[in-house]
Parts: structure tokens; sequence; C-alpha cells
């Protein structure tokens, strides 16, 4: 909320962390069908397809709408999906690009099992860590900035 330069609150927070579990309700969706499907050994096409699709939805989810949890946090009423879509019309392939590379920075971290002693699972651990809080710290500003962006474009926002 100070990135925003908006008053933090404890229902700001439920409702900030609320949206944010929704962005990533098809993702997750789509690893329950996974999960389910792999268990009852059911590998038909029409299952694949419906995972596929869900991740697809899920990964657009996640990448469109990051100033979504902002906004939401910040309003006394609810605001749209569609709306935070629309206030990010030509920054959108930048938050894609942008969300895939923070993805990627995680793959920066070797596996535990590549250690040979506690000193280096210490080490690799301490390197986990500041590589997780730099990837939170990027994802943070990726929001700022969707929200910002959209803020400018849609008047409405700006007065949430």
């Amino acid at each position: 909320m100070t990135m925003v330069e908006k008053p933090s609150s404890v229902v700001g927070f439920v409702k900030f962390t609320a949206v944010t579990i929704l962005t990533f309700v098809p993702i997750l969706s789509s690893l329950a069908i996974l999960v389910y499907a792999s268990g009852a050994g059911a590998h038909d096409g029409l299952t694949i397809s419906i995972v596929i699709a869900l991740f697809l939805v899920g990964l657009l989810f996640v990448a469109f709408l990051p100033a979504w949890p902002i906004a939401q946090a910040i309003s006394a009423q609810f605001v749209s999906p569609m709306q935070i879509v629309k206030a990010t019309k030509g920054y959108r392939w930048s938050l894609m690009l942008v969300f895939f590379a923070t993805i990627s920075v995680n793959k920066l971290v070797p596996r535990m099992s590549s250690t040979t002693n506690v000193g280096e699972a210490i080490a690799l651990a301490l390197y986990g860590a500041v590589v997780a809080a730099a990837t939170l710290v990027l994802t943070a500003s990726i929001a700022v900035t969707a929200w910002k962006f959209a803020m400018r474009r849609d008047a409405s926002l700006a007065q949430l």
C-alpha cells in the first residue's frame, strides 16, 4: 500500500489476499483436475484439453490482472477484472513478458540434491531465500506498475 500511496488496513489486506487467490483459481483448478484424472485413470483427450485450457486461462489471468488485487484492496466496491484488463490496454504484453521472466528467475536456484555437505545446503538455502525475496519484490513492482498504468488510463480507478 505504501508503493501505491494508500493507507494499509486489515480489511484491505484480506481483500488483497482473497483476490490474489481468486486470480490463481483457474491454474489451481487445472492442477486439481490433473491430479484427480491421474488418480482416476482418466487420460482421455477431453480431460487433457480441459486441463490445458484452464492452465492457459490461468496464466492469462495472472499475467493480465496483477493490478486487480491492489484495486480491490483499496476499493469499497467490487472492481471487475474486465475494468482492470481494459485499463491496462497497451501494457498487457509487457505484463505477460515480465510475468514469464519472473517465473524463470526461480529456476536460477540449483536443486538441493546438488549439494554434497551441510555448508553447501545452508548456502543454497540462503541463496534460495534471496532469490525468493527478489521475486516477491519484482512481482509487487509489476503489480504496482500495472496499477499506476491502469489508474492513469481509467479515471474511475484513480478515485478508489
